[in-house]
């Protein structure tokens, strides 16, 4: 009987300190039972790349362009506009977004991690191309967001200080550089524009504007152009439209699908004072 006891009891503690060893070897070598760290996941299934960014929230976005430069944009109501989208958007892995007007740059998410974008009339994330239900309409909302982005003040002045040439002339005049009615910036002339420039500010609604545009729409006063050596073209220039003592515009050339941005500053003035001595009658 005293032998019966002993060996169940030994059975017992052979039991015991097996289970042990098991959870002791498992503790140390947790990767064998399907828990893996620090690995490149690959994934085929695109829904499962979804998924995946489903977890991430969007922090900001950097864009880039060769022209206007960066900007960052990290307004949280513009973000969650740009996140719908992409998460109603269906991927496909064999397109390709076109050179002409495209802008590049990362969309940034809260665990650490970043995606390559490109946009232009498609949009790339990462290495996957993506289109939604509107289509091409969708993707358009989020260039015009991009490139409203992109064309600050702060990016205008730094163009209009790697300009190759200014010129400044009246409305009703035709561009010529070689002629006397078209004045060429330099100097301290281009300091002053960029003082006037730096006191200017970038508008989305203005009341006075809106008056302004339904009497008389846009009829400029003056053109400032501003040529630029960069990869596009060189009769591409970005132009500056006075349209009234408070406001003007600002247009790229070098994009075929051309944004209007209004200002409200004083360059008015300022040609005025530079071009008007030179013409009085």
């Amino acid at each position: 009987m005293t032998e019966v006891i002993f060996v169940r009891y030994s059975a017992v503690i052979l039991s015991f300190i097996l289970c042990i060893s098991l959870l002791f070897l498992g503790f140390f070598n947790y990767r064998n039972f399907g828990v893996t760290t620090n690995e490149l996941v690959i994934l085929d299934d695109k829904d499962e790349v979804f998924k995946l960014i489903d977890k991430n929230t969007p922090i900001s976005v950097q864009i880039e362009d060769e022209r206007w430069g960066q900007a960052v944009l990290a307004d949280p109501e513009v973000l969650f506009q740009i996140w719908r989208v992409i998460r109603e958007s269906k991927s496909y892995p064999s397109k390709f977004v076109p050179n002409q007007d495209r802008i590049n740059g990362y969309i940034f998410f809260r665990d650490g991690s970043k995606e390559y974008f490109s946009i232009s009339d498609r949009f790339q994330l990462g290495e996957y191309f993506l289109e939604s239900k509107e289509g091409e309409m969708e993707v358009g909302k989020l260039y015009r967001i991009f490139r409203h982005t992109l064309e600050t003040k702060n990016n205008l002045l730094t163009m209009v200080e790697k300009a190759g040439a200014i010129y400044l002339f009246r409305a009703e005049d035709t561009f010529d550089p070689d002629s006397e009615k078209v004045l060429r910036i330099t100097g301290e002339a281009k300091k002053e524009l960029l003082s006037c420039l730096a006191r200017s500010e970038k508008i989305e609604e203005s009341k006075e504007l809106n008056d302004l545009l339904l009497e008389k729409g846009i009829q400029p006063l003056f053109h400032l152009t501003l040529s630029l050596e960069d990869g596009r073209e060189k009769d591409a220039p970005i132009v500056l439209s006075v349209l009234s003592p408070d406001y003007f515009t600002l247009m790229d050339m070098g994009f075929l699908n051309r944004n209007v941005v209004y200002f409200e500053g004083f360059l008015f003035d300022y040609c005025c004072r530079m071009i008007m001595p030179s013409f009085l009658e």
